[in-house]
């Protein structure tokens, strides 16, 4: 499941956030690694993980930034936009970057979110390129439960039953990274107002941009 949707919102909110960027509002911190921090030990060679400037919106069921009130209602037009309907919210953020020169690579790391079942909701701040990719492969051991993202397997107090499948999501994502092969199943530019949502299951990445700078507001829902 993928769906596009343009102008998600209202033109007068899109603007709204779009100036809290443009205007310097909003606060960005630095981010190395922002995909994911280990070592990309299967790619020695051509690191595809990215730097950027992320603005923690919500996590671990908690506020995190005073723009959360104004980022939040993004959330009530999906399922009547999309039709795509959901339980929660599971995290917010807000992701910069700034433009390259030259684009490096075709995209930056694949990578899936979290290791139980969620959907990618990406919503986009301006218009620019340096698409989304949605790739073929997927991780088919997502967990049925939810669970608190610093819960993980090797730790003390998670439940056995997700302990036991969070292990086997991991090792299905570093037998996929070993592989290195990446088929693209869809691709989305950023445009402002634009959302696309899709099943979190999918190995998805992100891309540079030539423009001034590529700013989009990630959400994870569950279902």
């Amino acid at each position: 499941m993928i769906k596009v949707i343009d102008d998600l919102i209202p033109y007068g909110y899109q603007k709204h956030i779009y100036d809290l960027v443009a205007n310097q509002d909003m606060d960005f911190y630095f981010h190395r690694n922002v995909v994911d921090p280990r070592p990309l030990h299967y790619n020695a060679a051509k690191n595809s993980n990215v730097h950027a400037f992320v603005h923690v919106a919500f996590r671990n069921k908690i506020t995190q930034s005073k723009f959360f009130p104004t980022l939040y209602p993004i959330t009530f037009s999906i399922p009547e936009k999309t039709g795509v309907k959901f339980s929660m919210l599971d995290r917010m953020g807000v992701n910069f970057s700034v433009g390259q020169g030259e684009s490096r690579m075709l995209h930056h790391l694949p990578h899936i979110d979290n290791s139980y079942k969620h959907y990618v909701a990406i919503y986009y701040v301006n218009d620019c390129c340096g698409d989304t990719f949605i790739f073929e492969q997927r991780n088919e051991f997502l967990n049925d439960q939810y669970s608190m993202p610093n819960t993980h397997w090797d730790s003390g107090n998670a439940d056995p039953n997700f302990m036991f499948t969070e292990k086997q999501c991991q090792e299905e994502e570093d037998k996929i990274y070993e592989r290195n092969e990446w088929t693209i199943k869809h691709r989305v530019t950023p445009k402002m107002g634009r959302l696309v949502i899709f099943d979190g299951a999918h190995y998805h990445a992100s891309s540079d941009t030539t423009d001034d700078f590529r700013c989009v507001i990630n959400m994870n829902l569950i279902p």
